[in-house]
């Protein structure tokens, strides 16, 4: 069982200078893709997806589509939901006014029996 691995930085820098990698296993797309500078690479992908593949650029579109309904579905969604939650909100209120309104005749009876038991009592 090892417990410390140590890497030396000399190592490591020769490994990620040297383009066939630690192995020397890429193939000869990749070292020429390895040698590249970063600018070459970035604008080789961001020519090679603009004219990329008919299919592909259908796929792309595919998706922006149903990604668009999904956001349009989305947002429908969420103002069905804030109506619904005022619509509740306002049922609240009315309902909590009826409650107290009930609860303030409830007490009421309940003081007039207490006072005709009170009298009937004496």
């Amino acid at each position: 069982e090892i417990d410390n691995v140590s890497v030396s930085p000399s190592l490591c820098s020769d490994v990620l200078r040297d383009p066939k990698g630690a192995m020397g296993l890429l193939s000869k797309s990749q070292t020429s893709d390895a040698s590249m500078s970063t600018f070459d690479y970035n604008r080789r992908i961001s020519n090679s997806s603009s004219l990329g593949d008919p299919e592909d650029l259908a796929r792309r579109e595919e998706r922006k589509q149903r990604v668009r309904e999904k956001l349009e579905r989305d947002k429908q969604r969420q103002r069905q939901l804030k109506e619904s939650n005022a619509a509740l909100a306002s049922q609240l209120v009315k309902t909590t006014e009826k409650l107290k309104e009930v609860d303030y005749k409830a007490a009421s009876k309940i003081d007039v029996l207490e006072q005709e038991l009170h009298e009937t009592r004496m």
